[in-house]
Parts: C-alpha cells; sequence; structure tokens
C-alpha cells in the first residue's frame, strides 16, 4: 500500500511523522521508522557514546534539510509496524528516489532490516 502525505516533524535520522488525509486521530499525523536503514541516536540518553550522539545530531540535521516541514512525500508502507508502534515504511521523495538510499550514500545512515544494529561507536 502506498500513502502520500506532508512531513511534520523530524524526530530523528530514521524517524519522521507524516500526516495524511482522512486518517483519524490518534493516527494522523502518524510516526514512520523509514525503513531500510539505521541512523546513530542523537540523543545521549539513547546513544551508546558521545561520537554515536554526534553523528546522530549531523543526520538529523540532514533529514531537516532534506525533509523541511511540509514536504509531500509518498510511503510505501511494508505491511509491517514495530515494537514502538511506528510505521515501517519506505519513504519515496517527490523525484522518486529512496529517502533510505539517499541516507545511505551520505554515510547518515547505514542498511537495517531488524537484525542487530551497527555499531555507531566504533
Amino acid at each position: 500500500l502506498s500513502f502520500v502525505g506532508k512531513v511534520t516533524k523530524v524526530t530523528d535520522g530514521d524517524t519522521i511523522d507524516v500526516s495524511i488525509e482522512g486518517w483519524p486521530i490518534p493516527y494522523n499525523p502518524i510516526s514512520v521508522r523509514i525503513w531500510g536503514i539505521d541512523t546513530p541516536e542523537s540523543s545521549m540518553a539513547h546513544a551508546l557514546c558521545k561520537k554515536e550522539a554526534k553523528l546522530g545530531v549531523i543526520a538529523k540535521a540532514w533529514v531537516k534539510e532534506k525533509l523541511p516541514i511540509g514536504t509531500i512525500v509518498t510511503l510505501r508502507w511494508t505491511g509491517l509496524s514495530e515494537k514502538y508502534g511506528r510505521l515501517l515504511s519506505h519513504v519515496v521523495l517527490p523525484d522518486g528516489k529512496d529517502f533510505a538510499e539517499e541516507q545511505i550514500r551520505t554515510g547518515n545512515a547505514r542498511p537495517y532490516f531488524g537484525d542487530k544494529k551497527p555499531n555507531w561507536c566504533k
């Protein structure tokens, strides 16, 4: 399934909130975990080391630049959600590019499909 919506918030390098017209509250906006990537945590409360938190702040800033509030994106839902209730979804940019692939290319994200997360402290 695909849904078109507007970015309402960037939570982290791999999590955004998207408002989809017609979706009911409290599921609108919906929290989306971007499928296929892991980014470093931007909060020291969740990061394993200072290096990870620093990289996380950089990744989050990059997402905010590339997906400013109001950006129209297409969500290609994987059919899955995860333990925090976020929708696991591909995020497709207006130009048709896969956002996760763009992040991996910049080095702000690493491939991740639910197995062991990368260690950003090394």
